[in-house]
């Protein structure tokens, strides 16, 4: 079982020891119990609920109605949307003092337009305003080169931007791009007055570089001769999660979805996976933090909902989930120190930081987007407690959020954090730390985030009767007849 291994050893940081042990073909169900994640539906006031359960450990997820203090953490997380909206576009920032979105943020607007609606501090009409604008705006929006969404966008003006925040392309992220095909396909399902404008939206895509025939996902960035150059993107845990999101539109990721490239180390007489690549070029760090393994619990409790086939994910995925709790949690219990670790946007010098539990070979490492180390920036992330907590219902995770209860912006929107080293606010206020806080505060209302619906809409019938291969669309949903290609020479090295 993931969560055994060593015996809990007490005492400091000099106690820590790191067992790293390679296995070719690790699918972290061989030499350990095959464990069932089940979903179960209820009905609740005559709705829908979904309840992912643990798997590996005994501790529940969070589950019931909203407490009063609960649903103002709710209104403060929504006041961020409200505050930082540009009515011209749709959009709202994607940090307060930034205007640079990602596709990555737009899902997690989505994710925060139903979350809010769901726990109710968003009314309906608002909710399909504010969805109505932002639909058009993906249907209208610049596409790059590759005919995709850029990774960078100007949310006042709607415009592609370099990550210099100049005009220009910056290519594209296929892990920004799973995650918004993840929200607009759990709008398109429940929101039915959405759902062909979502379906239009989607159909603008290119998919033929960004997926190839073996169903690896693939991103693109410049390089120093200003042209841009395609590698395999994504790591452990991120990289199913954002293969899941172009699953459900029918494409075949099964390679993507494998668990390939993975050792563990023992940390805290914990036993923690961490994808074993090279960082690569483009970097890539692949750190083990909160979002690795748990989003893909928020919002599917772990199951896999591809070709709208509710079958377990492999067990892996929960396992890891449970893995990064137990460490977060040792540390915590054996050492003092609060932990919840995740990559979050800062109030100083380098504006963005990546807390890990594990990363480049160091037990909680807090590294710049290149890979430098900055421990002393560490901080218990805002986002990645109320995630612990929402799918951990422990003393721990009652402890983080008690630590961050005061952290607030009066004029909207929670803080990132608390540096680990004096306890003082990191006050950088983000769209996917508030967004994430909704999404945590919605499971525990009313489940896991993804239903499942068997709809023929705009999307099936314009594939049933047209050819979108230069796209790289399938002719029908379930990918009957080809697959995306790249080009022969597709094999490149894997960074």
């Amino acid at each position: 079982m993931l969560h055994g291994g060593p015996t809990k050893r007490t005492g400091g940081a000099k106690d820590m020891t790191f067992t790293i042990f390679m296995r070719k073909s690790i699918l972290f169900g061989l030499a350990l119990v095959v464990l069932q994640v089940s979903c179960h539906y209820h009905a609740q006031n005559h709705s829908p609920r979904f309840v992912s359960e643990p798997a590996t450990m005994d501790i529940p997820v969070r589950h019931g109605p909203l407490l009063e203090s609960e649903l103002l953490t709710a209104s403060r997380a929504w006041a961020y949307f409200d505050r930082t909206l540009f009515p011209e576009t749709g959009l709202p920032q994607g940090a307060v003092g930034s205007d640079t979105v990602t596709m990555w943020d737009i899902g997690s607007y989505l994710a925060a337009l139903v979350a809010a609606k769901r726990v109710g501090v968003l009314d309906e009409v608002t909710f399909d305003r504010r969805m109505t604008s932002v639909i058009y705006w993906l249907n209208t929006m610049q596409l790059n080169d590759y005919g995709l969404p850029n990774k960078f966008y100007n949310a006042r003006t709607g415009e592609m931007i370099r990550g210099d925040g100049q005009p220009g392309q910056a290519g594209f992220s296929a892990l920004d791009i799973g995650r918004l095909l993840i929200w607009l396909r759990i709008i398109r399902n429940e929101f039915i007055t959405h759902a062909t404008p979502v379906d239009k939206a989607v159909l603008r895509f290119n998919f033929r570089h960004v997926l190839d025939s073996d169903g690896l996902i693939h991103g693109a960035s410049p390089v120093s001769d200003g042209t841009m150059t395609l590698y395999r993107e994504g790591r452990l845990g991120m990289r199913q999660y954002a293969a899941t999101g172009f699953g459900l539109w029918g494409f075949n990721v099964d390679k993507s979805m494998e668990m390939d490239h993975v050792s563990a180390v023992t940390i805290l007489g914990q036993w923690l996976p961490f994808d074993n690549r090279p960082k690569g070029n483009p970097v890539q760090l692949g750190a083990v933090t909160t979002r690795t393994g748990m989003l893909a619990g928020l919002e599917f409790g772990f199951v896999d909902f591809r070709n709208d086939a509710s079958a377990p994910l492999s067990s892996s995925m929960r396992e890891l989930a449970d893995a990064i709790y137990l460490v977060q949690e040792a540390r915590f219990s054996q050492q003092g120190k609060l932990t919840a670790r995740d990559p979050h946007v800062m109030d100083r010098s380098p504006y963005y930081l990546i807390d890990s539990l594990y990363a480049q070979g160091v037990p909680f490492a807090s590294l710049d987007g290149s890979g430098n180390p900055i421990p002393e920036a560490a901080v218990v992330s805002t986002k990645a407690a109320y995630t612990l907590w929402a799918l951990y219902d422990s003393p721990f995770t009652d402890a983080l959020i008690n630590a961050l209860a005061p952290i607030y912006d009066q004029y909207g929107g929670w803080f990132a954090g608390i540096y680990e080293e004096d306890g003082t606010v990191n006050r950088a206020i983000s769209l996917d730390c508030n967004a994430i806080i909704l999404e945590a505060l919605a499971f525990k209302a009313t489940g896991i985030l993804y239903h499942p619906v068997e709809r023929t809409g705009f999307w099936e019938k314009t594939l049933e009767n047209e050819n979108f291969e230069e796209l790289g669309l399938p002719p029908v949903i379930y990918q009957k007849e080809f697959q995306p290609l790249l080009e022969q020479d597709k094999a490149r090295p894997t960074p």
